[in-house]
């Protein structure tokens, strides 16, 4: 009789285990997909609007702004850095959330089993912090080194489309195949120095 009672107690706390494991799991699920598509939604409306603010700021300029900017400026803000807002932006978001959530929960699990920890976590955040204040230095200047190289090849090809019938009759086509070479071997150059400032990054897209 005590064996059966047993066997039975098991079996409902079993029961009521699996009970509560859905009931999280569909949680879970609920709140990241509402999660997803309130980020997806706010960065649709932040990209947009950024968009058209650049588009009526770059109408409404005087034409000496169009004398002294590169073309290949122009064509860098809205291509990759409409496409760095439209997509990377929300997944930089998405992937920041979820690593700040899993890394409260481990923090938090890790407090109650050993209350120790609590000690080690400030000089962890003060490391965390330090190495993020550096790493975003670098960056910001890595990718400001990476778009300025990239201006002058966007404007090369542009210029070169423009007057392709009066290069071809002057017979200087090989002259913008080199030039446009040596522009995207310094624009190479300065992606790879890019890809490289990634060494520090925490998750691989």
């Amino acid at each position: 009789f005590t064996d059966r009672m047993s066997i039975r107690w098991a079996e409902e706390k079993l029961d009521k285990i699996f009970m509560w494991y859905a009931i999280l799991s569909l949680i879970t699920m609920a709140t990241y997909l509402g999660t997803s598509f309130f980020v997806v939604g706010v960065a649709m409306r932040a990209s947009k609007r950024l968009h058209n603010k650049a588009i009526a700021r770059v109408f409404k300029t005087s034409l000496r702004y169009f004398d002294t900017t590169p073309i290949g400026s122009l064509i860098n803000r809205f291509s990759k850095d409409t496409y760095f807002t439209d997509e990377r932006m929300v997944v930089s978001f998405s992937i920041f959330m979820m690593n700040f959530a899993i890394l409260s929960a481990s923090m938090l699990l890790m407090a109650i089993a050993n209350y120790y920890f609590i000690f080690l976590i400030l000089p962890i955040f003060v490391v965390i912090g330090v190495l993020t204040k550096f790493y975003l230095k670098t960056s910001v200047e890595v990718r400001r080194l990476e778009a300025m190289q990239r201006s002058p090849t966007m404007s090369h090809v542009s210029e070169t489309l423009s007057g392709m019938s009066t290069i071809r009759s002057s017979n200087q086509l090989h002259v913008y195949l080199n030039r446009y070479f040596q522009l995207r071997d310094d624009h190479t150059t300065a992606y790879a120095i890019f890809l490289g400032s990634h060494w520090i990054n925490l998750n691989y897209y």
